[in-house]
């Protein structure tokens, strides 16, 4: 005859020290200055580097202001915001 396997069960007395269970992990003092430095969460540097390098064209953007396209055009242009 076959034998027959016996499966056990785990004893359910406790594993973890008492107390241990409630608390949560304490932040390091790393973690606690990066979040005082960046509250918005982390930030990629090389997308904030995309973003600050993009350059409208002159001409557009102007587009929508009227009569002071003029004006606008000749101050981004004398900023160095445009190309």
């Amino acid at each position: 005859s076959p034998a027959k396997r016996v499966l056990r069960k785990w004893p359910t007395s406790r594993t973890t020290p008492v107390g241990m269970e409630s608390q949560p992990r304490q932040k390091s003092f790393a973690e606690m200055a990066n979040e005082q430095n960046n509250p918005g969460g982390r930030k990629d540097k090389f997308s904030s580097a995309v973003s600050a390098a993009e350059k409208p064209e002159c001409i557009t953007s102007g587009q929508g202001a009227g009569l002071l396209a003029p004006a606008l055009i000749a101050y981004n242009v004398a900023r160095d915001k445009c190309k």
